[in-house]
């Protein structure tokens, strides 16, 4: 069938998760004897996640119906299932994909999805760019990841309540939610506390994880924690910490990752992007002493000053990444500008993460400011 007049509009729509993207006259033909053109503009990218790719096409037809061939594509390629060879041009006519994304680890994260309408022999195409999001790392490497996590563990210091004492939600002891008798025992992860001289600080509040997974503040003193060295004086192999980091889905802002192992006091630093880190260096460290550990978490690398001064020592090079806890140097005296203490490689600091010089210069002049660091 020939088209004599008319024009068709081609309202093109994508559904993802729910995620509705709409551009107006996205797609326009115009008819002549034996010409249809299509045009559009302003097609967002699209992030495609673990749902089909659901696509919508709608016409806009003044003049009377005709016949026309229409085919969905991905990438260039047809999509089997998806074509019609009498596809009816009328008001209010459409064409629906809900596709099912094949998706393989190397696949492509950069892609279109388009449509053709064929009339009277005449081919006319249009499409849209979209982004795609496949699988995690740990999708295609179950069994690794999972040896891996077997292997690489939390350090959880021990700790035992020594005088009875109510349990609160919270590290400032506002608000009462339990009762935890002398004796109990349970998992020192977290601390408050206040300086009281230009070497220690008091601790006020510890936060404990319960045999039965739950949290709870306490007044520091009602708690003896172990002097036990928890230092495993071996490291992990590059390709498991490559695992580690990949199968736990760690992001970051920047080209860089820093994991920061307590359990063997090693820096290891990345390169790449999420599912694809590389490791680029390991520097060995020393962490929180178990009165003042170094905290659990993920951060971010937020903000670099030259130095820190307590009057009778200070560190220098000093990254930090979560509220005071920073990576710097060891502690110097400020008599004599020799190194105070030269411990490295198990557990010293109040709670810093302390390096040679020369690993925590290289560090503070490669990481950019919002690079993540994870401490686990």
């Amino acid at each position: 069938m020939r088209i004599k007049t008319g024009i068709v509009f081609l309202i093109f729509i994508i559904l993802v998760s729910g995620f509705c993207v709409c551009a107006e006259d996205a797609g326009v033909i115009y008819s002549g004897e034996n010409e249809i053109y299509f045009s559009f503009t302003d097609y967002p990218a699209v992030a495609l996640t673990d749902v089909k790719l659901s696509a919508t096409v709608t016409v806009t037809w003044a003049n009377e119906p005709c016949t026309a061939a229409a085919q969905w594509y991905y990438n260039g390629m047809p999509i089997e299932g998806y074509s019609n060879p009498q596809f009816e041009v009328k008001q209010g006519a459409s064409s629906t994909l809900n596709y099912d994304l094949p998706r393989w680890e190397t696949m492509p994260l950069n892609g279109y999805i388009g449509f053709m309408l064929t009339v009277d022999g005449v081919e006319k195409f249009i499409d849209v760019p979209i982004e795609v999001r496949n699988y995690p790392y740990y999708y295609y490497h179950r069994d690794e990841a999972e040896r891996v996590f077997s292997l690489i563990k939390h350090v959880y210091i021990d700790a035992t309540v020594v005088q009875g004492t109510n349990a609160y939600t919270s590290y400032n002891l506002s608000k009462v939610n339990g009762w935890l008798p002398a004796g109990t025992n349970a998992k020192y992860i977290d601390y408050t506390y206040e300086t009281y001289d230009v070497y220690k600080h008091r601790n006020l509040t510890a936060k404990l994880l319960l045999d039965n997974g739950y949290t709870c503040w306490v007044p520091y003193n009602t708690i003896k924690v172990s002097g036990k060295n928890y230092t495993v004086y071996s490291d992990f192999t590059n390709n498991d910490k490559e695992i580690f980091v990949n199968a736990k889905g760690y992001k970051s802002n920047t080209k860089w990752l820093v994991w920061i192992n307590i359990e063997r006091q090693k820096v290891n630093v990345f390169y790449g992007s999420e599912g694809e880190w590389k490791i680029y260096g390991v520097f060995p460290c020393a962490t929180g002493k178990n009165t003042t550990p170094t905290i659990d978490g993920v951060f971010k690398y937020s903000r670099y000053t030259p130095k820190w001064d307590f009057d009778t020592y200070y560190v220098k090079y000093v990254m930090v990444f979560n509220g005071g806890h920073a990576m710097h140097s060891r502690t110097y005296r400020t008599s004599t500008d020799r190194v105070l203490d030269e411990t490295i490689g198990t557990t010293t600091s109040l709670g810093c993460v302390r390096l040679y010089d020369k690993d925590v210069i290289w560090l503070k002049d490669n990481l950019p400011i919002g690079t993540t660091v994870v401490v686990y």
